[in-house]
């Protein structure tokens, strides 16, 4: 099981499988290793697996550049085809998910009115009974 904070990079369609069952693929991204001679670090970039119930419960929530934390399994290379030649990709499917940062800002919180503050007397009113 890999488990890692990504980023969205690509959401596709909702399709649905013959037997009814709703499947929604994403594309998430994140950054490894160390920078390179650019000063940029490499990305590593995974297709992910939603479905049934979770995909369609999901969807409306995921959008491009949203920041979440994803528990895949599976994780494998896939091979394909494509009209540039072969190629690989590693895909997985999602088992476990988090949002780590909100869509909607969380409101600030009240401003706490301040203190009221004390006036003294100074030293005009001081009792100087002190006994020593």
């Amino acid at each position: 099981m890999f488990s890692k904070v990504v980023r969205i990079g690509r959401i596709n369609e909702m399709r649905y499988l013959t037997d009814g069952q709703a499947v929604l693929n994403i594309s998430v991204v994140y950054n490894y290793g160390r920078k390179g001679s650019d000063g940029k670090k490499p990305r590593q970039w995974i297709d992910i697996g939603i479905f049934g119930k979770q995909a369609e419960g999901l969807a409306p929530h995921l959008h491009v550049g949203d920041q979440i934390f994803v528990s895949v399994d599976d994780l494998h290379i896939e091979e394909y085809e494509s009209a540039k030649g072969k190629g690989v990709k590693l895909t997985g499917i999602l088992k476990g998910f988090d949002f780590v940062t909100s869509a909607t800002p969380e409101p600030k919180p009240a401003a706490q009115p301040k203190p009221e503050q004390i006036k003294t007397g100074g030293f005009d009113n001081f009792d100087d009974d002190i006994p020593f």
